[in-house]
């Protein structure tokens, strides 16, 4: 248990950054991520009590007013395709709330969705992006009001903490210190955040946290195992669906000019299409198996995943 409580837990963050009393902590740390300076700081999001939250329900994303900028702050733990597209929904959907209630758009508050992501695939090699809606053409901000700020947390901590020597540590930037903070383990915590009177108050809460009776709040070990397999499923069949997709136009065009010219057209891209779905999902589940096998995920296991037989999963392990 105790392994699971750091700061990359929904619930875990907002009990020790959003409690009543503990709100110097949640502005501490958004100065140090975003590097602004915070005058006035106001939590929009209520906290549910520890002992009426359960991890396997939906926990509502905070929502803090700093000055002038409404900022959404959410943790990722499972990177999917469509994350960047689900987080500008909401976020549109956040700012048109505000539009609503005032005349004049100039008094619209500015909006930032901030995430702190980990298991991101590794071949995206950047630690800290940002995205803003640009103008191509005369390369300017197209909108100036909506921003988005991605951390990849497992990047970060490996970069300064499991790479990282004691001066790398030292001098890494304000941001890579209160992020390894969050994901660092309850064992390492105390000492790694001596020095910081707010890091100090964070590992104090934490370890008010070691005394809660946290067994029924967490998913168990095999929850959290089909969560991630449903995640990376999901992932995959919309990957095979794409592949199949193109594959099936390419077979289908070549099967319609042998046929004929219109009739052929109609029977090949239809037949085409569907060889192509069924082509584009195998390999999408053989890409991931041999991902898995990377990560050394048990052989039943991966056989459980993606429906493959033993013999072909044999043959994706003896390529690797």
């Amino acid at each position: 248990m105790n392994s699971q409580i750091n700061g990359m837990r929904d619930i875990i963050f907002q009990q020790t950054f959003c409690v009543p009393g503990n709100e110097d902590i949640l502005k501490t740390f958004l100065e140090n991520i975003l590097n602004i300076k915070i005058n006035n700081f106001i939590l929009l999001t209520p906290v549910v009590p520890l002992n009426k939250t359960k991890e396997r329900t939906k926990i509502v994303d905070l929502l803090v007013r700093a000055d002038d900028t409404i900022i959404n702050i959410e943790l990722n733990r499972f990177y999917y395709k469509k994350l960047n597209l689900r987080n500008y929904l909401y976020l549109s959907a956040l700012s048109l709330s505000y539009a609503k209630r005032g005349e004049d758009l100039n008094d619209m508050p500015k909006f930032i969705q901030l995430n702190l992501n980990t298991n991101i695939p590794k071949y995206k090699k950047e630690h800290l992006n940002y995205y803003e809606i640009y103008d191509k053409e005369y390369l300017e901000k197209f909108i100036d009001e909506i921003k988005f700020i991605s951390y990849n947390v497992d990047k970060i901590f490996e970069l300064y903490y499991n790479k990282g020597n004691r001066k790398v540590r030292e001098e890494a930037p304000r941001y890579a210190k209160y992020i390894i903070m969050l994901k660092l383990p309850y064992e390492e915590l105390k000492e790694y955040c001596k020095g910081d009177e707010m890091m100090e108050k964070y590992a104090n809460k934490i370890n008010d946290l070691m005394a809660e009776e946290l067994e029924n709040v967490f998913l168990t070990p095999e929850e959290n195992e089909k969560l991630i397999q449903k995640t990376i499923r999901s992932e995959y069949e919309s990957i095979g669906f794409e592949k199949g997709e193109k594959q099936g136009k390419t077979i289908g065009m070549k099967e319609g000019k042998t046929i004929g010219i219109e009739e052929g057209k109609t029977i090949g891209i239809k037949e085409g299409k569907t060889i192509g779905m069924k082509k584009g999902k195998i390999e999408a589940i053989k890409e991931l198996a041999c991902k898995l096998l990377l990560k050394d995920m048990p052989f039943n296991d991966i056989l459980e995943v993606t429906g493959l037989s033993k013999e072909e999963l044999k043959k994706l392990q003896m390529n690797l």
